[in-house]
């Protein structure tokens, strides 16, 4: 698993002391671990960095699509990169423990789950706080920004061409941060991540090639790489993100 997670919690965590043998305290990291990881983003990270303040041109069309629900919803995206990995990870474990000649006990196999799903989560974290970096520095407006902001554009009614460099947005906090941050695409961004993260874990622990083994391989991967490409694009269509970002 060397070339899937670079980061050694064997000495840290009881993920990693028990990593042979089932231990319910090892419920523990998990939960510890993403209630914290919760609190240091929600409180820490998105406190702390705020979008870059950029103009636009009056006679900018491409920031004043209409405004539409989500296609892959942030539950949605959270449901399918989050938490599946788990039941992918424990799946793959047990598929590829059927037929081997010494097998692994089901607390081994929940005790493996438990720690590379710890690893998991941790690298996510840390992919989420880099991505909300650099989608703050770059500032960039969403295509549905003027509608969403619904801002004053008197002086665009005077110069078709005029440039703002700062403007007031009448809308909530939260949306009026969202709707300066569209690069990079934070949904296609951790649907890439799991996907590739997923598809390295499967072809890395499954061993067997037994046709059940097989089937569920590919069927995961296969899952993923659709679902991504599904995920990219209606972030496009439902006008959320530019094709560059």
């Amino acid at each position: 698993m060397s070339n899937i997670i670079s980061i050694n919690l064997f000495p840290y965590s009881l993920s990693g002391r028990y990593y042979k043998k089932w231990n319910k305290e090892e419920t523990i990291d998990v939960a510890v671990t993403l209630i914290i990881l919760i609190l240091i983003y929600n409180f820490g990270v998105r406190q702390a960095i705020t979008p870059t303040i950029r103009g636009f041109s009056c006679s900018d069309t491409s920031i004043r699509n209409e405004f539409y629900i989500n296609t892959i919803s942030t539950k949605h995206l959270l449901f399918v990169t989050l938490a599946l990995p788990f039941p992918v990870i424990i799946g793959s474990i047990f598929i590829n423990n059927l037929r081997r000649n010494i097998a692994l006990t089901p607390s081994a196999i929940a005790a493996q789950t438990s720690y590379f799903y710890l690893h998991y989560i941790i690298i996510y974290f840390f992919m989420t706080v880099g991505l909300e970096i650099i989608k703050c520095k770059v500032g960039r407006l969403r295509p549905h920004f003027i509608t969403v902001c619904q801002p004053d554009l008197s002086i665009c009614d005077k110069n078709p061409n005029a440039w703002i460099d700062e403007i007031t947005c009448n809308t909530t906090t939260r949306r009026d941060r969202n709707i300066r941050s569209s690069f990079p695409s934070g949904h296609a961004a951790a649907a890439v991540f799991a996907t590739f993260y997923v598809f390295n874990f499967v072809r890395t622990i499954i061993k067997s090639k037994a046709l059940e083994a097989v089937i569920f391989k590919y069927g995961i991967i296969s899952s993923y790489i659709v679902w991504t490409f599904i995920c990219a694009i209606t972030r496009i269509t439902d006008f959320w993100h530019f094709t560059s970002d």
